[in-house]
């Protein structure tokens, strides 16, 4: 039995790789139908690491660097761990990003899966698959034009449901270690607890929180059961309060206080509240909500040893993501509602449905219980469908930089790829009506060129250095300023030929644009 377990989890788990891997391919065409090439990544938030990687690479260091996208210090006191990581990989993405995230997206996905379906090993073959493959029901609130499209394809950004979740690379390695830890909480291996409660403290503090509310809730459950607060429990309980505690005084307290561009990036953390509205999150939980009441309903008596406690630790993270998720109803106080929302509600919950033996009315409540998951199984499928058509419609209206790069755009890459490192500055004309910062983050993220202005979210200087990208508002005048910081400047073709800019070497000449070599006054 066991045996054919594991056999049935393993095909699952290759198969939600295979999954991620072909959607991907059809993605990776689709942008090259449309005459664009691939960035190699499929979200917007996914480049940014690869910019800090990048310029840990520029400064020489492990672990610390500047802010990228226009630093406010005069030394690196940045750190990001997953940065670093991909710092030691860099030359086996270098040359192509699209096949490196690829193959680590499914690798992450095929083994994160096998740990998910341990820990749900109480559900059957049709939930299992729901799990992996299924949604809820708001992209079929969409296609019944109940729902905004915009409002839940900006809602399935967030990865709600497993599938959605593969849209950000680092997501799935930060929940592979989430679930983990998990498994390894509910089988007694401490030594795997506390390596993950150490590991998520410097790699990703809302995923890292999350995982010490499991174990809190594991130590709540034992006080409850034993009337003691010390006890079995209560060693990783400590470790799980101390990672909170220094968490909040690390990225809080104490980096902000070293560092000018933490403090910003707090600042901006702060001040851009994400949040989901709550129709939209109550339509992507509907189908595990659903099935978690039918069980309840249709339970006969709780199974074996040791499932209050699971009860509790899936009961107990759920609840608190749910409230921190909906918690802009009642407090601005919550840092990014959204960032909480993740999957772990949406698995958590269905897997608290599985601690439940459904048989209350013999062979006959059997049938129907199929029936019903049956069901479930086909909408939640047709909604993860209804889902990637929505949310590769949305990228291929917006058709932008980094995930969408014209053939001019990608030869300047290639070509700042082969330069030797320093600073380009990108000058536009009028008649372009892209977003400043784009195309420099894709340059910044996919080359070892430093620029001006890169992710939207993180660049301090966008609102006081985009006037001086377009010339032709400034009767062509050039920004010398900018100019005598520059090694490279990228120019729009339409603007390069109405101009008489002498100081520099061509490197790069095409219809769209010119990149130049800059010879700066002296």
């Amino acid at each position: 039995m066991k045996t054919t377990m594991f056999t049935a989890d393993l095909f699952l788990a290759g198969l939600s790789g295979m999954v991620y891997v072909a959607l991907r391919l059809t993605f990776h065409a689709m942008i090259r139908l449309a005459g664009f090439r691939d960035g190699g990544l499929i979200s917007y938030d996914s480049y940014y690491h690869f910019a800090f990687a990048e310029e840990l690479v520029r400064s020489g260091n492990a672990f610390l660097f500047q802010n990228p996208f226009g630093s406010l210090d005069k030394e690196p006191l940045l750190f990001n761990l997953y940065a670093s990581a991909l710092k030691l990989f860099r030359p086996l993405y270098e040359n192509n990003l699209f096949v490196f995230d690829c193959t680590l997206g499914a690798l992450f996905i095929f083994v994160t899966s096998l740990y998910l379906l341990k820990l749900v090993s109480d559900l059957g073959l049709v939930e299992k698959s729901i799990l992996l493959f299924g949604g809820g029901t708001a992209f079929i609130g969409v296609f019944l034009g109940l729902v905004p499209a915009e409002n839940a394809v900006w809602a399935g950004y967030w990865g709600l449901t497993y599938p959605l979740n593969q849209i950000v690379t680092s997501e799935i390695i930060y929940h592979f270690i989430f679930f983990f830890g998990l498994f390894s909480l509910i089988k007694g291996k401490d030594i795997g607890v506390m390596c993950v409660i150490v590991f998520l403290m410097f790699l990703h503090p809302f995923t890292a929180m999350t995982f010490n509310v499991s174990v809190g809730s594991a130590w709540l459950y034992q006080w409850f059961k034993t009337h003691k607060m010390i006890n079995p429990r209560f060693r990783l309980f400590v470790y799980a309060a101390a990672s909170s505690i220094i968490s909040v005084l690390l990225y809080q307290i104490y980096l902000p206080s070293m560092s000018k561009d933490a403090a910003y990036y707090k600042m901006t953390y702060e001040n851009i509240p994400f949040y989901i509205d709550t129709l939209e999150y109550a339509l992507f939980l509907i189908i595990p909500v659903s099935y978690c009441l039918g069980s309840l309903l249709f339970r006969k008596r709780a199974q074996g040893l040791g499932q209050p406690e699971k009860l509790w630790i899936f009961a107990g993270t759920s609840i608190f993501c749910i409230a921190m998720s909906i918690s802009y109803l009642f407090t601005d106080k919550i840092v990014q509602p959204a960032h909480w929302s993740r999957v772990y509600p949406y698995v958590l919950i269905f897997a608290t449905g599985g601690l439940f033996v459904r048989n209350r009315n013999g062979i006959k409540a059997s049938r129907v219980s199929k029936l019903v998951k049956v069901c479930l199984l086909c909408i939640a499928i047709f909604d993860s469908a209804l889902g990637v058509k929505y949310i590769s419609g949305a990228l291929l209206t917006e058709k932008k930089p980094p995930l969408f790069l014209t053939p001019d755009q990608m030869q300047v890459i290639e070509k700042a790829k082969d330069a030797p490192p320093g600073m380009f500055l990108y000058l536009r004309d009028c008649s372009n009506k892209a977003l400043a910062g784009d195309f420099e983050y894709a340059v910044m993220a996919l080359s070892p060129q430093k620029g001006f202005l890169g992710h939207a979210f993180f660049s301090p200087f966008l609102q006081s250095v985009s006037p001086h990208l377009f010339p032709c508002r400034q009767g062509y005048r050039l920004p010398h300023t900018w100019l005598n910081l520059s090694d490279y400047i990228v120019f729009d073709r339409k603007l390069f030929d109405k101009l008489t800019f002498q100081h520099c070497s061509i490197l790069y000449m095409g219809k769209e644009l010119v990149f130049v070599r800059n010879i700066k006054d002296t």
